[in-house]
């Protein structure tokens, strides 16, 4: 079934309960850090950037053999946050794109280092164990948040939203369902338990959320899942129609969503109505289809429009009622690229992603394995996002850490020198 030869992989699987540089604890421990430390930034403050900055130097330092292989097939997503930061020499704000294309190089490193340096199984422990760890902290620490009205709540748990806790929370589901199938395929009865728990945790807290959009995208993204993770044990042919049928849907629910959407948003939750963080969309839209048709082609720089004293920005804060006149946007993807870096920037950035999750999707259907098929099934879940939400954009941001994970998962090399070896 797994004809991926990584003879690093095979090496350390006997070695997960010896820690030393050739154990898979140290991939496990490199996957889960910047997970954990951006779940739990509201704890961990001005520590949750240094954690993540610190796994480049700690993959470097332990896993030096896997560098060259790894970068000379992940350079394409390099292209990605380098094209950010040469957008200082035509930016409005030089120097805050310059920090902010820096932030974001070093949030896409470490996704590269996990998609495509990691061992597989190491990949999907560590995801499962940083939001198991972040599920099972949220439900007793916690907290509820107004919505939807006089004595309407909805929770936010350790997040700094319901709609981020809805993130969370449908990423729990999904990993908590890939952790089962894989558990139950190596008969690791512990693990298969533990993501069972986890599971009802994640569904629990997605739906107290009342994140619609999260929501929606786990309903189409978790047949997605099911259906691929059953097709491991079948015929190639079969596997590759199931696969076939599935991303037919896929395209086919996307390019008409418009007509599917907002039906679903309300039988979803018609007992409480539209989610609240739908709303508002539309101002931001137009204004930001204004600033595109004055800068077009590369577009205001990196992180350039959201300052303050920008009467534009100053505007839409006001208007969204955003009192800390921080961490925003324009809530949909291919629009805040097009302010940021214009079209050159959208078509590199439809490029890359189109080229890398071709090659994951094709891979699968050849030679598939449950890390692999969790790769596919948030690239599912992260494909309606992208319309309503900022997603592979931001920097020190978990959703995306997951988007070149899955990237650099379709563009892995399928070779790694043994680790130990000068």
């Amino acid at each position: 079934m797994n004809s991926f030869r990584e003879p690093l992989h095979c090496e350390t699987h006997e070695r997960i309960g010896v820690f030393d540089r050739r154990s898979e604890l140290i991939d496990i421990i490199i996957v889960a850090i910047p997970f954990t430390a951006i779940l739990f930034n509201r704890w961990l403050g001005p520590l949750t950037p240094l954690l993540v900055l610190a796994v480049t130097p700690a993959y470097v330092l332990m896993r030096w053999e896997r560098l060259y292989p790894t970068l000379i097939k992940c350079w394409p997503l390099v292209l990605l946050p380098a094209f950010a930061m040469i957008s200082i020499l035509w930016s409005e704000t030089p120097a805050r794109t310059l920090r902010y294309g820096f932030l974001y190089l070093m949030t896409v490193l470490p996704a590269i280092f996990i998609g495509a340096g990691c061992s597989r199984d190491a990949l999907l422990k560590g995801l499962f164990i940083s939001f198991a760890i972040y599920m099972c902290l949220s439900l007793p620490f916690g907290r509820w948040v107004g919505w939807g009205g006089p004595g309407g709540r909805a929770f936010a748990g350790l997040l700094g939203s319901k709609n981020a806790s809805g993130d969370a929370a449908a990423l729990t589901i999904i990993c908590s369902f890939a952790m089962i199938f894989f558990a139950m395929n190596r008969r690791q009865f512990v693990w298969c338990g533990t993501a069972l728990f986890v599971l009802l945790c994640g569904i629990f807290t997605l739906w107290g959320s009342k994140a619609t959009g999260a929501l929606v995208a786990t309903i189409i993204a978790l047949p997605c899942l099911l259906a691929w993770m059953i097709s491991v044990g079948f015929d190639k042919r079969i596997r590759t129609s199931i696969f076939i049928i599935s991303i037919v849907v896929g395209i086919a629910a996307l390019s008409t969503m418009n007509f599917w959407m907002e039906p679903l948003f309300e039988v979803v939750l018609e007992s409480s109505g539209k989610d609240a963080g739908l709303t508002g969309r539309d101002i931001l839209w137009r204004k930001a289809d204004q600033l595109i048709t004055e800068r077009p082609w590369f577009g205001r720089g990196y992180y350039s429009f959201w300052v303050h004293n920008n009467l534009d920005a100053e505007y839409l804060w006001r208007a969204m009622g955003i009192s800390t006149r921080t961490g925003f946007n324009f809530h949909n993807t291919p629009r805040d690229i097009l302010v940021d870096l214009g079209f050159v920037g959208l078509a590199l950035y439809a490029i890359v992603i189109f080229f890398a999750a071709a090659k994951l999707i094709l891979r699968m259907m050849v030679t598939p394995n449950y890390s692999g098929i969790l790769c596919c099934a948030l690239f599912v879940f992260e494909c309606p996002r992208v319309f309503f939400e900022l997603i592979g954009f931001q920097n020190m941001h978990f959703a995306t850490i997951i988007v070149f994970v899955v990237m650099a998962y379709g563009l892995r090399p399928t070779y790694f020198p043994a680790i130990g070896k000068a």
